[in-house]
């Protein structure tokens, strides 16, 4: 099978063996849409570390063409898609950085990542099952819906945030460019998605006395924050991973959410050169690879 992999930074279309049904609970799966995220540009930049040879990529839509025959939660034609996070007895490890990933033509994965997703569910709706998992984490701090929110940064994340905050009834959000200036002590919540020092102390001012500041964003590099500034304004740091994805799939599948201004070019996996120089600059719109 076809299959885009990292070499130490140097990412590359190769020829591979096609994954094979090996293990209990392993279920095979016929990629047929994949997209690019911020993870994936790290890992092909060597920003974030990844084993040699990984196959990247972890967001994607798929049918299942093989399971091993204790395998309950889906069947063979069941289009889904996962959750890329492989639980670890030390430390979790994710799908298109730890082991191989969703940019080829098959990817194997054990049967609990799994979800299935509707027949009618549009393939680039399916894609953004693990984004809009990642947007529904901010729901998991449980702050009140009364309260002023802005989410911080201008692309996809902070847009998809937005608009599902809207969907579960915050009638008090924005979103607010990193461009810009915050004004001071002006909301109760603030959601990074765009985790630099710059931003970080700009957030700080803009918070009231005794806001909730969430890191949603997946920042690789050290950022600086002044701890005083945090003390003085009694100022919560939380931290959120992914949010329910059955709880994703059942939004994307309701017709509650629309992200068609989210979705953008989709480009053949001999491409994906192309197609990762328009990922970074099109921070707007999700790019995808057709396999």
């Amino acid at each position: 099978m076809k299959a885009i992999i990292n070499h130490n930074n140097f990412v590359k279309l190769e020829d591979v063996e096609t994954p094979q049904i090996d293990a209990v609970n392993n279920v095979l799966i016929k990629v047929k849409l994949a997209a690019i995220c911020r993870t994936d540009l790290y890992v092909a930049e060597g920003i974030i570390p990844s084993n040699e040879g990984i196959i990247l990529g972890h967001e994607f839509y798929g049918e299942v063409v093989h399971v091993f025959n204790n395998v309950q939660k889906v069947s063979v034609g069941d289009f889904v898609s996962i959750n890329p996070t492989i639980f670890g007895e030390n430390r979790d490890k994710m799908c298109g950085v730890d082991v191989d990933g969703a940019f080829a033509e098959y990817i194997k994965v054990p049967e609990y990542l799994v979800y299935k997703l509707p027949e009618s569910l549009r393939p680039e709706y399916g894609v953004f099952t693990e984004p809009a998992a990642a947007s529904l984490a901010v729901l998991n701090t449980g702050f009140d819906k009364s309260l002023k929110v802005c989410v911080y940064g201008k692309n996809r994340i902070a847009d998809l945030t937005y608009k599902i905050l809207k969907v579960y009834g915050y009638e008090d959000v924005c979103v607010f460019e990193e461009s810009g200036e915050l004004s001071e002590n002006s909301f109760d919540v603030i959601i990074e998605t765009f985790a630099e020092s710059l931003h970080f102390a700009k957030i700080i001012r803009g918070l009231k006395k005794g806001g909730i500041f969430i890191l949603k964003s997946r920042q690789y590099k050290p950022v600086e924050i002044c701890v005083n500034d945090l003390v003085k304004k009694d100022i919560k740091i939380i931290a959120v991973n992914y949010g329910d994805f059955a709880e994703a799939v059942k939004l994307l599948s309701s017709g509650k959410l629309d992200i068609d201004n989210l979705i953008g070019e989709t480009y053949p996996l001999e491409e994906f050169e192309t197609a990762f120089c328009a990922a970074k600059e099109r921070e707007a719109k999700k790019i995808f690879l057709g396999i």
